[in-house]
């Protein structure tokens, strides 16, 4: 009798934890994978994919539910070899789905040369270096789709181009942007930074420097779009003014300096704003945190501008408490 209820017992228990469906497996390239792609493709939602440092000369595309993650930006790069983007998400991902700590370069397509986001995508992007990518259209570095959700933080966005939003594009989505580094990116026609159409996402804390566009918005273009800007750096760009709107947007507690054309254009700049030279440590050497004498360690609004916390300079006398990048962003919300 003690055997036949032990067994009933493992036929119950075996009824009950069948439904939870397999465990998530973490899938490694190139030890056990030879390529991302056929590790992606192995993968079911959940699953992550990790990838060791190297040079991967792929064109990839995610699964829904499939987290990429690699060994560090600058330490695992995806090369598109200019013959479409580098990575693709398609349509309809989850906030599961994941791009983290990793390059991406070389990538040309229409749209997104580097990452394309397609339409209805809740994927978040963090830790990702994407540079020296190119679209011949829209978002040289990073598209985003209509009615997407796509999280892009602590990004560097780096040298890429294209005819509108050369490092990245926005279409008709409410995004969350923040924390990224976007600079040295070229717009033919608009938005060397940024460039969003008929959107309303949240673009704050990022520092937006050096980017170029002979349209109004060097720094940033927001066309139709009711976009929430606020404690962001645009500084340094050139052809244009460093944000410019044809439509209202929220825009308070940022720092415009050194923009070619101006710093704001389309409407009146917020009593918040400042226009002060926000103290780089070593803009040539493209280190943009702040120096602890700049305006931007706290500014008007007593929050950190710009991605980047202090880290150069004198620090403040003692009793003065220098407040941490999560810190701040714990006293915003």
């Amino acid at each position: 009798m003690r055997h036949i209820a032990t067994g009933t017992l493992l036929l119950n228990l075996t009824a009950i934890v069948a439904p939870c469906g397999a465990l998530a497996v973490t899938r490694y390239v190139p030890t056990t994978y030879a390529t991302i792609q056929s590790a992606i493709n192995a993968s079911a939602s959940g699953d992550v994919v990790s990838v060791g440092p190297g040079t991967y000369m792929e064109n990839v595309s995610i699964k829904n539910g499939v987290t990429l993650q690699g060994a560090g930006m600058g330490v695992t790069i995806i090369n598109g070899k200019a013959i479409t983007y580098a990575i693709y998400v398609p349509g309809g991902a989850s906030s599961a789905t994941k791009i983290l700590d990793l390059t991406v370069t070389n990538g040309k397509a229409s749209l997104g040369g580097g990452i394309k986001a397609d339409n209805g995508n809740g994927c978040e992007i963090r830790r990702v270096d994407v540079r020296g990518n190119v679209a011949t259209s829209k978002g040289g570095g990073i598209y985003v789709g209509l009615n997407s959700t796509t999280k892009i933080a602590e990004c560097v966005i780096y040298g890429n181009k294209a005819n509108y939003g050369g490092g990245l594009y926005l279409q008709t989505s409410g995004s969350q942007v923040e924390y990224n580094l976007i600079c040295n990116n070229t717009a033919l026609v608009g938005g060397g930074g940024i460039y969003t159409g008929f959107d309303h996402s949240a673009i704050i804390w990022n520092t937006i420097d050096g980017n170029s566009s002979p349209g109004g918005g060097a720094g940033a273009a927001f066309s139709q779009s009711p976009v929430d800007v606020h404690t962001t750096i645009f500084s340094n760009n050139s052809g244009g003014y460093g944000l410019w709107t044809n439509s209202p947007i929220l825009e308070m507690c940022n720092d415009f300096w050194a923009n070619g054309l101006g710093g704001m254009s389309g409407q009146s700049p917020h009593s918040t704003d400042q226009f002060l030279d926000p103290l780089f440590c070593d803009r040539p050497n493209h280190d943009l945190h702040l120096n602890f004498a700049s305006p931007c360690v706290s500014g008007a609004c007593e929050k950190q501008v710009g991605a980047l916390g202090p880290a150069c300079g004198a620090q403040p006398p003692a009793g003065t408490e220098a407040k941490s990048w999560g810190e701040v962003k714990g006293l915003f919300r």
